[in-house]
């Protein structure tokens, strides 16, 4: 949903031959945000299997991933 998809996307291609398909209209946010805006049940674990798991059901795919963190631009470098 955030598009963390394009930062993993080139080392899953690169080290793993994977390519990596993001599904469109999946809200993750609704199972809990980072920043607690939306309340989380359960562990971040629990919130990224179930993200992975909306993205297996949305695609049709054997393996998923799902990330229940953040990240932005270096603190020093652009």
């Amino acid at each position: 949903m955030h598009r963390k998809d394009t930062a993993v996307r080139p080392a899953l291609k690169r080290c793993l031959d994977l390519a990596v398909t993001a599904p469109d209209g999946i809200d993750t946010d609704a199972l809990g945000t980072f920043t607690g805006e939306t309340p989380r049940v359960g562990t971040m674990l629990d919130a990224a299997r179930a993200k992975a798991r909306l993205a297996m059901a949305a695609t049709g795919l054997k393996l998923g991933i799902g990330s229940e963190g953040s990240f932005g631009p270096h603190p020093i470098l652009p």
